[in-house]
């Protein structure tokens, strides 16, 4: 009898604190924050620019190019020189044999022989490092060498902030755009990619002002068109998403995922219209 009794008041107790439980559960869920639609604020939508092969191999690296001025979206170009034309012909060679060890070794040699301080040299090696070896850690280490000889190559600060973006070092990434735009104020590319840092770090104001400059400066790059519609759609400004998606399709016809964006984007205005 004593037993029953026990069993009996056990099963009382239990009945409130599984009431509490669930009620708990339930309360706690509620102070969930609910989330974006996943297709408009995933760190996939954000469309980043890479690396910039300056001297791709089918360049005539001898001839005379004193007067490169500014391309590839707003970068700084370093001069090169009769040697390092030569010296690039080889490489690019090697390149298109797909030898890119080999290409690497060229450089190596001339960047510890007497070019040591050629930063033309260093980029070419930088780039094959991680665009084609995918060596990050060397290729930063060339970047870095870079900027300690000549501080000012915009070009080198944005490329030591792609590999550092790409390695989630976002501090370090942000500071490095933040330099090359600083030094050039034409560079686009550094421009989008700051802006897809601070959208990522919900500095949203930021991203759509670097957003703004990227397109002003290269009217025909849709990735900076494709990041502020995607962060546009996030922010529920789907009148500013709609404009900036058709940009991006006029840009580039074919782009699927910008027509599944922009179809997302006009279900929203329709269930919204009054």
């Amino acid at each position: 009898m004593p037993r029953l009794l026990f069993r009996t008041r056990l099963r009382l107790f239990a009945i409130p604190v599984l009431f509490l439980g669930c009620v708990s559960v339930a309360f706690l869920a509620s102070l969930t924050p609910r989330a974006a639609p996943e297709d408009f604020d995933t760190i996939s939508d954000n469309r980043l620019h890479g690396l910039l092969d300056i001297y791709p191999p089918f360049e005539n690296h001898s001839a005379d190019t004193s007067s490169r001025g500014k391309s590839l979206r707003g970068a700084s170009l370093p001069l090169i020189t009769l040697n390092d034309g030569e010296l690039l012909v080889r490489v690019g060679e090697e390149l298109l044999r797909k030898r890119p060890n080999n290409a690497a070794d060229i450089l190596t040699s001339a960047i510890e022989g007497k070019h040591g301080e050629d930063t033309v040299l260093l980029h070419k090696r930088a780039w094959i490092r991680a665009e084609v070896q995918r060596q990050a850690g060397p290729a930063i280490d060339d970047y870095i060498r870079i900027i300690q000889l000549e501080p000012k190559d915009s070009l080198a600060h944005y490329s030591l902030g792609v590999l550092r973006h790409l390695d989630l070092n976002v501090e370090a990434a942000l500071a490095d755009y933040s330099e090359a735009v600083s030094i050039n104020a034409e560079f686009s590319y550094a421009y989008n990619n700051r802006g897809v840092l601070y959208k990522d770090l919900a500095f949203y104001s930021a991203a759509l002002e670097d957003y703004g400059k990227a397109i002003n400066l290269a009217p025909a790059d849709p990735f900076p068109r494709f990041n502020r519609a995607v962060l546009h759609s996030q922010l529920r400004d789907f009148v500013a998403a709609l404009s900036d998606f058709e940009a991006v399709l006029a840009l580039s016809p074919n782009d699927t995922d910008a027509v599944a964006k922009l179809s997302r984007v006009r279900q929203h205005l329709d269930t919204t219209a009054p």
